[in-house]
């Protein structure tokens, strides 16, 4: 994309009015990416280790900026603060008099002030309309919010209403009538992120008819962006902040250097020997190829993916597609960032269209089927669609409702799904691997090899290019009903269930079907791994009882079972633990399912003696899975974990890792009663490692017991849910606050100077809670406490 330097001035002011007296902006966990595509459209904020958090343009005679996160545009906050100055700027900038690429954008236009500056000095306050029923305005900024029902049953002249604050609720029929308002003079702002809407879709989504996944291109107000030349993104610009954390202010060149079409152009480059990463400006400083890549793939990628059917850019996308041939795995983006970001959009765009043919990529990963599995037709399968809403939990990831059938769909072959009559949000699923790695740098394997689609009454004719494992997926649960579904052109898996499938067909026959992935199901677990690792297991029955067994140790310590009332009920679903050659994020990561890397570790999944003597990171990621949300906070998501793994160790009498010496011969209990004892000003929780932290969580067991957590568990799930925060990574103060208070009640104990020693921080408005209980001293220092051995 090439700008004249005309239009790179203007740019340059349009830059310094949106920064003007904002040298920094808080970091805000799991904002959301906002990029800008058209050529009147910039980025005005970055991160720089992703994409864009803030973007504009200008469109006809108005103007629009998308932010990605709705506390940047936060009309409560002080105007003092970095984001009430960022709101002031933005209502400068788009009230400016002269304003929209129709007119005169210069320096002139900025000299003849603008309609906020009028209201700033004194004049009418801005009239501001809105159908959100969430914004409100505090008093430092002189708007008037005029609250309206629908944008198309409204008169929005721009002479009398010059800003529009527009929300994911709009429908496609207000798109051409908010488009002409921006045209005519008008000018907005939308202030959302956009992995959330495709998490929770609203009505204006819901209300379209999809046979797939919602993405960000079917909501209208993506579409509506799109036309002026911006675009929300559906990933997230960062993941984890710490408190105090800010995004600082970048050079307009480095600003610049993000918007998409220029990216888009350097990879371009870059493929063709004419650039070199080292002449991109992106990413953090120092950052190296493969941290620029990265940069690429977030809003290059993260754009393509996001963008409505409409737009021209995707049509550029789809016309490339068309000249790709195959690629050689493992792919290296570095090598061809251009060629992956095509790549990438063709990857997710494949469905299970029955007129498929096999990828090219199936033979890598999943694999193939051995040449001799026998086909299976007419093979009847129970879906019960009475489960429960596991949301009472409270927990990180409750286990899904995944309903294993045992059969296996080779690549490129239709398989049939007959449904029954009158049945209705019923999906099936081919695979097993739903790690999407299209935006990791490298690939090891195709990035989507798992593929969904809702399934209708009657005949289902489905293809995968891949093939896999094939479930079906009760979307909607239904008290008392079950239906039969017939799979035809399936083939059979290795498939061990507990209490049916009896060791001795196991040994004899299932476990040598030829095919790629096999899978054992307990009560409470499910493993699957490459089968070729299950080709000498013996006593498969052994192996459940134990992964279930250490399952129910989990629901003990936290207080649920079966045959109690919800929200005391354990899950009617088991948790599922899947090994791929490669994953999305680590060494193994959380999630439903819980993953983890192929060769040595699923050797280890399928062998008893491991999984109850030395399987830390399989107890650590289940407990990412058990955490409860309302006390998960950033410093302590790497530490309240492994309240399991230091449980099931005690139960298998295995050694503590707060043993464990580092290379200072000290142990994690040494360094953490050190920093218990220490003095100085300002102590914080965060000052020493995740071992050291977990110390504090087994002094609080030593002194009152493992059932303290699990009266902890269980007052958290009584709590009502306007006291508690589910949101998994913000509202750290309240969530600090309110363990602090839950602690002691349950303890029974004032726990204020445990925490004090500890230097975890807690208003004052916590201290009062606790002082007003009136409860007595631990009878010990318990920040001294270590366990002996």
């Amino acid at each position: 994309m090439t700008i004249k330097s005309a239009k790179l001035t203007d740019l340059y002011k349009d830059y310094e009015r949106f920064h003007c007296d904002v040298a920094a902006l808080p970091a805000f966990v799991r904002s959301g990416g906002v990029t800008a595509i058209g050529e009147s459209a910039f980025p005005v904020w970055i991160h720089p280790e992703s994409n864009p958090i803030i973007a504009a343009t200008r469109y006809g005679k108005g103007r629009v900026v998308a932010v990605g996160n709705e506390l940047y545009f936060n009309l409560r906050e002080s105007e003092q603060s970095a984001c009430g100055l960022l709101a002031r700027n933005i209502l400068l900038w788009l009230t400016e008099r002269g304003t929209g690429e129709d007119a005169d954008a210069d320096a002139g236009a900025g000299a003849a002030g603008s309609l906020y500056q009028d209201a700033v000095d004194g004049q009418d306050a801005l009239k501001l309309a809105t159908t959100s029923s969430t914004l409100t305005v505090g008093s430092s900024f002189p708007v008037e919010l005029v609250k309206i029902d629908s944008w198309s049953s409204f008169m929005l002249d721009p002479s009398e209403y010059p800003v529009a604050y527009v929300d994911a609720s709009i429908s496609d029929a207000e798109v051409p009538v908010l488009e002409a308002y921006i045209r005519q003079g008008g000018s907005i702002v939308v202030a959302q992120r956009g992995w959330l809407l495709c998490s929770v879709p609203t009505e204006a989504v819901q209300n379209q008819t999809l046979d797939r996944a919602v993405r960000m291109g079917d909501y209208p107000l993506q579409k509506l962006l799109n036309r002026v030349g911006l675009c929300l993104l559906d990933s997230v610009a960062q993941w984890y902040v710490r408190p105090g954390d800010t995004l600082p202010e970048q050079t307009f060149e480095q600003v610049y250097a993000v918007h998409t079409q220029r990216l888009f152009d350097q990879a371009q480059a870059i493929e063709r020997g004419e650039l070199s990463f080292d002449d991109l400006n992106v990413g953090k400083s120092g950052a190296n190829a493969e941290d620029k890549v990265r940069v690429i793939t977030a809003v290059v990628e993260g754009t393509i993916r996001s963008l409505a059917e409409e737009a021209p850019l995707l049509k550029v996308i789809r016309d490339e597609a068309k000249k790709e041939t195959p690629i050689q795995l493992p792919f290296d983006k570095k090598q061809q960032p251009y060629t992956a970001a095509v790549l990438s959009y063709m990857f997710q765009q494949a469905t299970l269209d029955p007129d498929n043919v096999k990828s090219p990529y199936a033979g890598v990963f999943p694999r193939s089927v051995g040449e001799q599995a026998e086909t299976v037709y007419d093979q009847v399968v129970a879906v019960d669609f009475d489960y429960l809403d596991l949301s009472y939990m409270r927990m990180l990831f409750a286990p899904m409702n995944w309903r294993s059938t045992g059969l296996y769909a080779p690549a490129g072959k239709v398989v049939t799904v007959d449904v029954p009559e009158g049945t209705e949000y019923l999906d099936v699923q081919i695979g097993v691997h739903t790690d999407n790695l299209c935006d990791n740098p490298k690939w090891d394997r195709a990035p989507i090899v798992t593929l969904k689609q809702r399934l209708k009454p009657g005949t289902n004719r489905i293809n995968s290019p891949y093939g896999g494992l094939i479930y079906l997926i009760p979307a909607k649960p239904k008290a008392g009903t079950k239906v039969n579904v017939t799979i035809h052109g399936a083939v059979r898996a290795p498939y061990f269930v507990l209490g049916q499938t009896t060791e001795q067909e196991w040994n004899d026959t299932i476990r040598h079907y030829p095919v790629p992935w096999a899978e054992l199901q307990g009560n409470r677990i499910i493993v699957t791994v490459p089968a070729d690792n299950i080709r000498e297991l013996e006593r498969p029955e052994q192996l459940m009882r134990k992964w279930d067994e250490i399952a129910d140790h989990y629901d003990r310590l936290v207080g649920v079972a079966p045959d109690q009332p919800i929200p005391h009920r354990s899950p009617d679903n088991p948790q599922r633990f899947v090994a791929d050659i490669q994953i999305s994020a680590g060494w193994m990561h959380s999630g439903y399912p819980i993953m983890f890397f192929e060769g040595v570790t699923a050797q280890e999944a399928v062998d008893v003696d491991v999984i109850q003597k030395n399987a830390w990171g399989f107890w650590h990621e289940l407990g990412h899975n058990y955490q409860q949300i309302p006390w998960f906070w950033d410093p302590i998501v790497e530490v309240t974990v492994n309240l399991h793994s230091i449980h099931i160790q005690s139960l298998y009498g295995n050694r503590s890792r707060l043993f464990e010496t580092g290379k200072d011969g000290k142990t994690n209990y040494d360094r953490a009663i050190e920093f218990t004892n220490s003095t100085y000003p300002n102590k914080n929780f965060e000052d020493v490692g995740f071992f050291e932290r977990l110390v504090m969580i087994k002094q609080l067991q030593m002194a009152f017991g493992w059932e303290f957590y699990t009266n902890l568990h269980i007052a958290y799930r009584e709590l009502p849910l306007d006291q508690v925060s589910m949101d998994e990574e913000d509202d750290e103060p309240q969530k600090v606050d309110l363990f602090m208070i839950m602690a002691s009640k349950v303890s029974g104990c004032n726990l204020l100077e445990f925490f004090d020693r500890w230097g975890l921080h807690y208003s004052e408005q916590a201290r009062a809670a606790v002082e007003a209980l009136r409860l007595p001293q631990p009878e010990t220092e318990i920040w001294n406490a270590r366990e002996s051995g």
